[in-house]
């Protein structure tokens, strides 16, 4: 592979990590919003046949919105991996996407790909 194919494979992967960022960044948004509507369903302590539905309807889209967020995490691992290397280790990895801190993962891609 010429330097300036692998520069060319890089700039690719680089925007694939950046769109996946992006991704992330917006699902992880509508989850907290969905994550506060169903708390105050909780406190209003609303048992309506209409209320939990609706309550059901939004446990549905948290459980979507969970996996595109672990699917996200685990392309950027796979494509980024070197990249995401030279700053966290992989028990470090591991240990954020178990708890989940995706903002973390989505705040370094931007510095990494704004110290570019």
């Amino acid at each position: 592979m010429t330097p300036l194919q692998r520069a060319e494979r890089v700039r690719k992967i680089n925007d694939i990590i950046q769109r996946i960022a992006n991704q992330v960044f917006i699902y992880e948004k509508n989850y907290n919003n969905l994550k506060k509507e169903i708390n105050a369903f909780k406190t209003n302590n609303s048992t309506s046949k209409s209320a939990v539905t609706y309550r059901n309807r939004i446990k549905k889209k948290l459980n979507n919105y969970e996996s595109i967020i672990k699917n996200h995490i685990n392309a950027v691992k796979i494509l980024g991996r070197s990249r995401m290397q030279e700053i966290f280790s992989d028990f470090q990895l591991k240990k954020m996407e178990k708890n989940r801190s995706i903002t973390k993962l989505v705040e370094y891609i931007k510095t990494y790909n704004n110290s570019k």
